[in-house]
């Protein structure tokens, strides 16, 4: 590479912000002075890769570190003294606590499922008590109800000709819903048909 496509070529680099000078410097040395302009600029490419690789690694550390700094701050974890033959952290009586308290907000977490919408032949009543301690799973309810299509009558009353899909009745077994929801089938005949 002539030197001044080289200048011409370091100058559009630093121009644009692409390049560090010393992933410049590496690469020129690296790959010799008369090197191909694409030879350099892989060279330069792999460098700056690794920079961004290391660079996410320490950000991770930090944000690792910076967790157990605050785990221990709380009281939550602590050192193992030095008389203890295990080295590292364990969790304090407090941590302990909390570790069950995250671990019941984790359990009455919902996951959202993308039922599939299937049209029925009868019309199916949906109606639930769902106490206000379980607010949450009563939302989920509605938001799943509505997105498959059923027409809610009254805030705990939904009706549609829509299947309910097996996978949320499983879902509502799951969560423990059952006891507060009753669905019932209409059939062409109008008699009503007690499904749960």
């Amino acid at each position: 590479m002539k030197h001044g496509e080289l200048t011409a070529n370091i100058l559009k680099w630093i121009g644009e912000g692409i390049i560090l000078q010393v992933d410049l410097l590496d690469a020129i040395l690296s790959s010799g002075y008369g090197s191909s302009f694409s030879k350099m600029q892989r060279k330069v490419e792999k460098l700056q890769s690794e920079r961004e690789r290391k660079n996410e690694e320490r950000r991770q550390r930090h944000s690792f570190q910076s967790l157990l700094h605050h785990l221990k701050e709380e009281g939550f974890i602590r050192m193992n003294d030095k008389k203890n033959k295990k080295s590292g952290f364990f969790v304090t009586e407090k941590g302990g606590r909390y570790l069950k308290k995250l671990e019941k907000k984790v359990d009455q977490q919902i996951e959202k499922r993308a039922y599939i919408k299937t049209e029925d032949a009868q019309l199916n009543i949906i109606l639930f008590d769902i106490p206000e301690p379980e607010r949450k799973k009563r939302e989920w309810l509605r938001q799943e109800l509505n997105y498959l299509g059923f027409t809610m009558l009254q805030r705990s009353v939904w009706a549609g000709k829509i299947k309910i899909p097996k996978e949320m009745l499983e879902d509502l077994a799951h969560y423990k819903l059952l006891p507060y929801i009753e669905i019932i089938a209409v059939t062409k005949t109008g008699t009503l048909k007690k499904v749960i």
